[in-house]
């Protein structure tokens, strides 16, 4: 199956949420039960975002997140609903770059705290649940600035390797850091210099990543448009 090449795209919306609805989320975020105890950490309880076959969760984690980090994918409600009347408001200039998107498809919280970091890699653009509505482009969304590091990155190649087809666009499997080829792969890395409130779209065929922590707490919303 062929992707658009909108999977392909980088955006930015400034300004995505105001100071108010920043706030908001992180209130909502700090009175979680288990927030403030480790019951978010991924990995924790056999859970994590990511999936590689044939590993373990633990082993998941260490390739995607090795120094750990915060992952919330239940949200309040009212956080959710915030996010979404946020999406419509800004939906005209989402479609710039990705005409196909018209809703969100999930929304997830992140946290790195100091040392703390995501490898790159690929999110894919099919969905498993709904394979006749692919993800278009993930979404980050910064929500804080007490913090030294952590730019997300995205990363481009001229090698063939990273394709499965170059005709219908559409990148191999497991291109992430449990493969050698992928890892050795020869990449440019584009870091962003990404404000508060700021949403950076990548598409979800796009190599991306964060770099480590210096100092302080990152806290953003990320997710995908479909």
């Amino acid at each position: 199956m062929g992707y658009s090449k909108e999977t392909l795209m980088i955006h930015s919306v400034e300004s995505f949420l105001t100071e108010e609805e920043m706030e908001i989320i992180l209130k909502e975020i700090n009175q979680l039960e288990g927030y403030n105890n480790g019951y978010y950490e991924a990995g924790k309880g056999n859970r994590s975002v990511h999936t590689i076959d044939g590993y373990s969760v633990k082993d998941t984690v260490a390739v995607y997140e090795p120094k750990g980090r915060i992952e919330i994918t239940e949200l309040p409600n009212s956080v959710v609903e915030l996010l979404n009347k946020a999406f419509i408001r800004n939906i005209d200039n989402i479609n710039i770059s990705y005409p196909s998107v018209k809703s969100p498809d999930c929304w997830i919280y992140l946290e790195y705290g100091e040392g703390q970091y995501i490898t790159p890699h690929i999110d894919y653009a099919h969905n498993l649940e709904r394979p006749e509505n692919p993800k278009i482009t993930g979404i980050n969304i910064l929500l804080n600035s007490e913090f030294e590091g952590a730019e997300f990155y995205v990363q481009t190649t001229g090698s063939l390797d990273i394709w499965d087809s170059t005709e219908d666009f559409t990148v191999k499997n497991k291109a992430n850091n449990s493969s050698p080829w992928f890892e050795e792969m020869k990449k440019t890395k584009w870091t962003v210099s990404q404000q508060k409130g700021t949403a950076i779209f990548y598409g979800t065929q796009m190599i991306h990543g964060t770099n480590s922590v210096k100092n302080g707490r990152v806290k953003k919303i990320v997710g995908f448009l479909k």
